[in-house]
């Protein structure tokens, strides 16, 4: 039995609860956030300093209003208790991977896979769930808030919220050039504010969610052959590759140091050097580059609420067909036939744990049209994937040891997390060639190309910044700066009177993931209102152009 003096000890007010719990917050979860205020302002410095205590209690103060707003008897403890939850695992990951948490990162983590979160699981994340939420937890569950009667209780509140929100505008006041600089100059660091981060993101996430339902409106009903597309003779089979994580500057075709693409570069690939994509995760990339918004105009309500690409290859009376190893097309194949081969059971590209990109073609032949028409095929990668990199390829493609054989990292030495992402770049090399190969092999019935685009890029723990996802206005160039590249049979060519000398000379312009709405119709030849000529990478390289 408790005795009255051990319940006494675990009695709080619910003021002091919301003080506790806030000061807990800043000092025992925000590592990754003071570290990255470290970067821009010298706390070693006395005005650097003050700066830095001021914005920690500007933290704790703004978590403090917040808690005391939402300190409602029978609710406080379960809201504290999600956000000790997620502020343990949003720590985890800011101090491991380096990220920041926005909106598009919150869409990340809803429309993750099982099997993608699972990669991320690890004995130390187990450890700050352990220490920085099963603990605190515990012992929140375990306290008594103590209530006054309301009216009473709603005036010390209504104190409490003042006299913090004095001591905010003081601190304001006080230091108002610095704090100016600081929101004006360093979206990143306060995108890696906990919990206020993710709770603001999450709740704008959630807003965009509640906007009613999404009407699809179509577009390109008027596309066609061109001249060229109805006076060919065979019909037209065309592979596009979305890549996973492919930055540029990996993939020897780019000039890497290392000639991680062997076999691509024994085949007659058109390489464009500066190419970069529209968003820094796939959730944003993958869509937007097959919408008919540019990255500036780019809103996912926007993309989901028209039409896209594979829907004016359609209306143009191609077969279209998305066949994936990753985790599903994020919109962008809702209309067209679509293949998960994640889950496939293929035992040579297989294993326990999921499917290698080789998966991809297997037993291709059968979706082929019948009768042989006009077809757009779709192969979305695992790719480059992390941050369990060693996962993505068979180990007797290992060509670069040691290997980084971990999700953390951080403990691996550079040169083993360097190597082991150039194995999965070799491995996507591997898989392409096979691709070109294939379509090489089908070129008597069909004219055959490919295209090749890496939906994002990915930090390597340049500036201590890990995987992909930082909000594309502070995201390093690593997660901006893509590979692309196509390849056409001498057949394409020739049918679409394409000038191969005049594309090569187009290889260092700078495009982006916005020009492949407007080239794929270009380069198949298919006339709509909504193309838009000045975006076609083709453009001046046929006839028409």
């Amino acid at each position: 039995m408790v005795s009255p003096a051990s319940r006494q000890r675990w009695q709080i007010s619910s003021v002091h609860f919301c003080l506790l719990l806030s000061t807990l917050l800043v000092l025992a979860y925000n590592s990754a956030f003071f570290h990255a205020l470290g970067q821009v302002i010298d706390p070693l410095t006395l005005r650097g300093g003050a700066f830095t205590i001021s914005v920690g209690a500007l933290l704790g103060l703004l978590m403090f209003i917040l808690l005391n707003l939402i300190a409602v008897p029978y609710l406080l403890k379960p809201l504290a208790i999600a956000i000790l939850l997620s502020g343990a695992a949003a720590s985890y990951f800011m101090n491991t991977y380096g990220i920041a948490i926005d909106s598009v990162m919150v869409q990340n983590v809803v429309e993750t896979d099982p099997a993608e979160a699972a990669a991320l699981f690890s004995p130390r994340l187990a450890m700050y769930l352990l220490l920085l939420g099963v603990v605190p937890c515990l012992l929140v569950w375990k306290v008594r808030i103590s209530y006054r009667r309301w009216p009473r209780e709603l005036l010390v509140r209504l104190l409490a919220i003042v006299a913090s929100l004095l001591v905010i505008a003081a601190m304001l006041f006080a230091l108002s050039q610095d704090y100016a600089s600081f929101f004006r100059n360093n979206k990143n660091v306060r995108q890696m504010a906990v919990p206020l981060s993710y709770i603001y993101a999450g709740v704008s996430f959630a807003v965009k969610g509640k906007e009613g339902p999404i009407v699809v409106q179509a577009i390109g009903e008027d596309a066609r052959p061109g001249a060229l597309a109805l006076a060919k003779h065979k019909p037209t089979l065309t592979v596009f590759v979305v890549g996973e994580t492919g930055r540029a500057d990996h993939f020897g075709l780019n000039g890497y140091e290392r000639n991680t693409t062997p076999l691509l570069a024994k085949q007659d690939v058109f390489n464009f050097t500066q190419f970069t994509s529209c968003g820094t995760a796939t959730a944003v990339s993958v869509p937007c580059m097959f919408s008919l918004l540019d990255r500036e105009h780019y809103d996912d309500r926007k993309a989901k609420s028209q039409q896209g690409l594979l829907d004016v290859l359609n209306h143009a009376g191609y077969a279209v067909l998305w066949r994936d190893n990753n985790s599903g097309c994020k919109g962008a194949c809702d209309r067209v036939s679509y293949e998960d081969m994640s889950k496939a059971a293929v035992a040579e590209d297989c294993n326990s744990e999921e499917c290698f990109d080789q998966v991809l073609l297997h037993n291709i032949d059968a979706v082929l049209p019948r009768p042989n028409g006009d077809m757009f095929v779709v192969l979305h990668q695992h790719g480059s994937h992390g941050p369990d990199y060693y996962h993505r390829y068979p180990q007797d493609m290992a060509f670069y040891q040691p290997e980084c054989k971990t999700n953390q990292l951080q403990d691996c030495s550079q040169e083993s997390l360097i190597n082991t992402y150039d194995n999965t770049i070799r491995y996507t090399d591997y898989f392409l060639n096979n691709v070109i190969e294939w379509l090489k092999q089908r070129s008597d019935q069909y004219n055959t190309a490919m295209l090749y685009v890496a939906d994002h890029g990915e930090s390597l723990g340049e500036n201590h910044v890990y995987l992909h996802g930082m909000p594309y206005m502070i995201a390093p160039e690593e997660q901006k700066h893509v590979s692309f590249f196509y390849w056409l049979s001498k057949g394409f060519e020739q049918t679409y009177d394409i000038n191969s000398d005049c594309l090569a000379s187009k290889e260092h312009q700078p495009f982006s993931q916005d020009n492949i709405f407007h080239s794929v119709l270009g380069m198949l030849d298919i006339q709509t209102s909504v193309y838009d000529a000045k975006l076609d990478m083709f453009q001046g390289c046929r006839p028409q152009g």
